[in-house]
């Protein structure tokens, strides 16, 4: 997982990383985007055994693992990342448009 900023233009979504993981050099006020934390497609498999429910992820398909439901999207489009707010959401007017955000201190 990496923490990126999402800004859209003309219907284009471009995602920014910083020099790492965690979104070192990233603006994460807004003014470049919404920050967001980009999660990697997995695949996983689960077992129920009396109490015990066991859960394994694999970053790659094998036997027995199935594509985790969130990568599958809007009319059954397999996406290879999914992105979450890393910070609460907040909202604001785009003119006279009101829009959701996902930026430290808002």
């Amino acid at each position: 997982m990496r923490r990126v900023t999402l800004s859209y233009d003309e219907g284009v979504v471009t995602v920014t990383g910083g020099t790492n993981n965690r979104g070192d050099g990233l603006t994460l006020d807004g003014s470049a985007g919404d920050v967001m934390v980009e999660i990697p497609k997995f695949y996983y498999k689960s077992e129920v055994d009396g109490n015990y429910h066991r859960w394994w992820i694999s970053p790659t398909t094998a036997t027995g693992y199935s594509l985790f439901p969130a990568y599958v999207q809007r009319g059954g489009t397999e996406r290879n990342h999914i992105y979450i707010g890393a910070f609460e959401a907040s909202g604001y007017l785009d003119g006279s448009t009101f829009k959701l955000q996902s930026a430290t201190g808002k």
